[in-house]
C-alpha cells in the first residue's frame, strides 16, 4: 500500500478519461480573475507555557494573536508524532469516530500482543517541532483481537472489536488533525491513528476538510495477502471490494493520500490564519456548516465526496464562500455514507458514480478536471504563465517569466477542461509531453476564477503542491515524496516564492 507503483489497471479501467475531454489554453480567452475493555486512565497535559509569538509567521494579522491557530502553535511541540517504524499486526487499531467535538469522548478499539500506551499528538507548525503531545494514557493492557475477513453484500471488511480506551476531549483541544499514537511500553514498536477534532461551532475564518474517506478507500488492512479490502485492485485480496468502513485500523496510517493535507496543515499554520477543521464526513452530515466560513479549503486528496458535499461546497460558493483547492484529483468519486459515516459505499459504475457524468462536474465547482497520473516520483515541473504575471498573486514573489516550479506536478493533477469556466485566470502551466515521458500525460494548469456571486476559486492543480509550502518536508519518509527526492532533491527544500504566491491568495481569499 505505501508503494502506488503495483500494477492499476484497475484504477486506469475505473477512470477512463477520453482524450477529447483535453484541452489547452488556446481555445480559451482568460481575462482576469479577482481573486469498554481496558479503560486506560487519562493523564491530559497542564497547558504549556507560550514562547514568543509565532514569530515565524509571514502573515500581516494584527488578530494573530487571538486566534486559536496562533496561540496553539505558540506552545512547545513534540516530534513523536513523526512516521516511524509500525508493529505488524501486533499493535493496531482504530477510534470509533473519525472526527469528535471538543467534550466528548475519544473511543478507541485495541488489538495488542503486549502493554502499551496512547498518546495523542495535535498536527501543527509549533517553531518546527510538527506536532504537539496533548494526551496519554498510564497504560493499558494487552488483548488480542480477532482479525476479520471480508464478507457481505459489499466483500467489506469490518471489524466489531471491543472499546479498550477512552480519553475525554478536553474543552482546550484546539480544532484540528490529531493522530493517536499506540506505543508498546517494552519499546517494542508502535502503530498511529488519525482523527480529526472539530469545534463546536464556526468561530474561525477559514475552514479545511481533511481527506479520511480517500486515505479510507486506498486501506487494504490487513493486507493484500491476509484478505484485506479496498476500493482497489492492487490494495485487495482479489477483486477490490464495494464498500469500505472505517471499523478497522489503517494498514499505512501515514500514507500519501494524508500527507498530503499534513504539510499543507504544517505551512497553513505556520502562517497564522485563524483556521478550523472538518474531515468529508463532517461535512456530509452538516452541509450547511461549510456557508459559515469565508474561506473553504480542499486539502490534499480529496477525491471521493458525497453528493451533499458537492452541493455544500457549490451552495457555499454562490453565498459568498470563496474555494482554495489544494491538492488534486477532486471531487472524482461519488461515494454514499451510511452507518452514520462509517461505511463508505462506492461500487465505481461510472454512469453513477463520477461526478462528471451525474450532472455535477468537478470542473464547473472548481475550476479543474482530474487527472494525470505519474507514479515512479520522476514528476515534471510547473511554467509561471506570462500572462499572470501583472496579477497580484504573483506581486512581490520573485517569479518571473519562464521560471519553473521543479517537481511538483505528481503523483495527480488536474487540467483546464470544457466544462472549466470560461473566465479563468491561469498562473502556473505545464504542457503535457514538453518534459518527458509521463505514464497518464495530461495538461496541469494552477488557475483562479470569480464566479456568479462573487465568490473567488482556486485550484493548484497538483496534489504535490503542499510539498514545496511546507517549510520543512524533511519529516515526510512515504512514498511517493521519498521516491520524488530520490529524482529531484530540490522538492526538500520549500520554494520561497510559491509560499509568497500562496500567502498572496490567501490575502486576497480572506479580504
Amino acid at each position: 500500500m505505501s508503494n502506488e507503483s503495483h500494477d492499476r489497471s484497475d484504477v486506469e479501467t475505473d477512470r477512463r478519461t477520453d482524450d477529447s475531454e483535453r484541452s489547452t489554453v488556446d481555445r480559451r480567452a482568460f481575462s482576469r480573475a479577482v481573486g469498554l475493555g481496558v479503560v486506560g486512565s487519562i493523564a491530559t497535559l497542564d497547558r504549556l507555557s507560550v514562547r514568543g509569538s509565532g514569530g515565524s509567521s509571514q502573515r500581516e494579522n494584527e488578530d494573530a494573536d487571538e486566534n486559536a491557530i496562533a496561540a496553539e502553535n505558540a506552545r512547545s511541540g513534540d516530534g513523536g508524532w513523526e512516521p516511524a517504524t509500525l508493529v505488524d499486526g501486533d499493535l493496531e487499531g482504530y477510534t470509533t469516530a473519525t472526527s469528535v467535538q471538543t467534550g466528548e469522548t475519544l473511543e478507541l478499539c485495541v488489538s495488542a500482543g503486549g502493554s502499551y500506551r496512547t498518546e495523542i499528538y495535535r498536527i501543527g507548525w509549533y517553531d518546527g517541532d510538527g506536532g504537539r503531545l496533548v494526551a496519554n494514557t498510564a497504560g493499558s493492557e494487552p488483548r488480542q483481537q480477532p482479525i476479520v475477513t471480508a464478507e457481505g453484500a459489499y466483500d467489506m471488511v469490518e471489524c466489531d472489536w471491543d472499546v479498550t480506551d477512552r480519553l475525554e476531549v478536553g474543552e482546550d483541544w484546539t480544532s484540528g488533525l490529531y493522530y493517536a499514537w499506540l506505543v508498546r511500553t517494552d519499546g517494542d514498536g508502535s502503530y498511529a491513528h488519525p482523527f480529526v477534532v472539530r469545534s463546536s461551532r464556526p468561530s474561525a475564518d477559514v475552514v479545511v476538510q481533511l481527506p479520511l474517506a480517500t486515505q479510507q478507500a486506498y486501506n487494504g488492512w490487513p493486507g493484500a495477502d491476509r484478505g484485506g479490502k479496498s476500493l482497489y485492485g492492487f490494495s485487495s485480496d482479489g477483486w477490490r471490494a464495494d464498500a469500505v468502513s472505517h471499523d478497522r485500523p489503517y494498514e499505512a496510517p501515514f500514507d500519501h493520500h494524508l500527507t498530503y493535507a499534513v504539510h499543507l496543515v504544517r505551512w497553513l499554520e505556520r502562517e497564522g490564519y485563524s483556521i478550523e477543521y472538518l474531515c468529508d464526513s463532517d461535512v456530509h452530515r452538516n452541509p450547511e456548516r461549510v456557508r459559515e466560513y469565508a474561506v473553504a479549503v480542499s486539502a490534499g486528496h480529496d477525491e471521493y465526496w458525497s453528493l451533499a458535499q458537492y452541493d455544500a461546497f457549490l451552495s457555499a460558493r454562490e453565498d459568498g464562500t470563496n474555494l482554495a483547492v489544494l491538492g488534486a484529483n477532486v471531487c472524482y468519486w461519488r461515494v454514499h455514507y451510511e452507518d452514520d459515516g462509517r461505511t463508505i459505499y462506492c461500487p465505481k459504475i461510472e454512469a453513477e458514480d463520477l461526478f462528471r457524468n451525474i450532472g455535477r462536474h468537478e470542473a464547473r465547482l472548481l475550476g479543474l478536471a482530474s487527472f494525470g497520473y505519474q507514479p515512479d516520483g520522476r514528476y515534471p515541473s510547473l511554467t509561471v504563465d506570462a500572462s499572470g504575471l501583472e496579477h497580484d498573486y504573483l506581486a512581490d514573489t520573485g517569479f518571473e517569466p519562464g521560471d519553473r516550479v521543479d517537481g511538483v506536478v505528481g503523483h495527480e493533477w488536474a487540467w483546464i477542461h470544457d466544462e472549466s469556466p470560461d473566465d479563468l485566470h491561469r498562473f502556473f502551466h505545464y504542457e503535457a509531453g514538453s518534459q518527458f515521458e509521463v505514464q497518464r500525460d495530461r495538461d496541469c494548469d494552477t488557475v483562479a476564477f470569480t464566479a456568479d456571486s462573487g465568490a473567488t476559486v482556486f485550484h493548484c492543480g497538483t496534489l504535490a503542491w503542499p510539498w514545496r509550502l511546507d517549510p520543512d518536508p524533511t519529516w515526510d519518509t512515504t512514498y511517493p515524496f521519498a521516491e520524488a527526492r530520490r529524482h529531484d532533491p530540490t522538492v526538500s527544500e520549500p520554494d520561497e516564492r510559491l509560499q509568497r504566491f500562496q500567502a498572496n491568495v490567501f490575502r486576497d481569499l480572506l479580504e
